[in-house]
């Protein structure tokens, strides 16, 4: 064979070993990880999730799965839902004893730890004093120090106790109520991520209102960037 032929034979397949290489790339390139966001307002804020995935119909259907546990988790534990399992609690006859649901028992158990954590600093118990401080600023009247100080006295984890065994919650004092105000969210979040995950979407971010959690890497295969506002 000639050196002529022999190159000629080279070119070709040089040729057909580009149009290999080419093709391959176009077949990756038709999964190229496909991105969305989606805004919806829960719980009083702004959710926001971020997610990728090859698959559009999976990251769609894991971005509403995500949606849903987070209106649950409102349907849940609102206090401004008076039908809310956390209000029919509050509303309960007490001193009595409850059974909660899986989600609220969990929230309930993470803030009896915080609750000891911080040395009571972080109480969801201050639901009454709530109320006084959100009726002063609608009426633009202040409290009663008497008033204040005979509620403090309802206030405190020791007037509730959790039975694990049962996951129930028992109120000891008449007046104990609760607000989940500064924990709920940040659950929610918590929830929507594992809604994620576990419909096959493992790079994703939620954020509600500020309570962000993220999972894996941004859609430019880099860590996600985050920011606290300044001021």
């Amino acid at each position: 064979m000639s050196n002529t032929k022999i190159m000629q034979w080279k070119l070709l397949v040089f040729c057909l070993v580009l149009l290999v290489i080419f093709l391959v790339r176009g077949v990756f390139n038709s999964h190229d990880e496909q991105t969305l966001k989606e805004m919806r307002i829960i719980m009083g804020t702004m959710v926001t999730i971020t997610a990728h995935h090859h698959d559009v119909g999976v990251l769609s259907n894991a971005i509403d799965a995500a949606f849903k546990r987070i209106n649950q988790i409102d349907a849940l534990m609102s206090t401004y839902k008076e039908e809310s399992e956390l209000s029919l609690l509050n509303k309960a006859k007490k001193p009595g004893r409850y059974p909660v649901s899986n989600d609220l028992w969990n929230v309930l158990e993470l803030a009896g730890r915080m609750y000891q954590q911080t040395d009571g600093v972080f109480d969801v118990t201050v639901k009454p004093l709530w109320d006084v401080w959100q009726l002063a600023a609608d009426t633009n009247k202040m409290p009663l120090k008497s008033e204040i100080e005979k509620i403090l006295d309802g206030i405190g984890w020791r007037h509730i106790k959790l039975h694990s065994d049962s996951k129930e919650i028992e109120f000891v004092s008449e007046s104990c109520m609760i607000v989940l105000g500064g924990i709920a969210k940040g659950y929610a979040v918590d929830v929507a991520i594992e809604a994620l995950r576990d419909n096959g979407v493992q790079n994703c971010l939620v954020d509600a209102g500020g309570d962000i959690f993220c999972s894996g890497v941004a859609p430019d295969g880099k860590p996600w960037k985050i920011g606290v506002r300044n001021p």
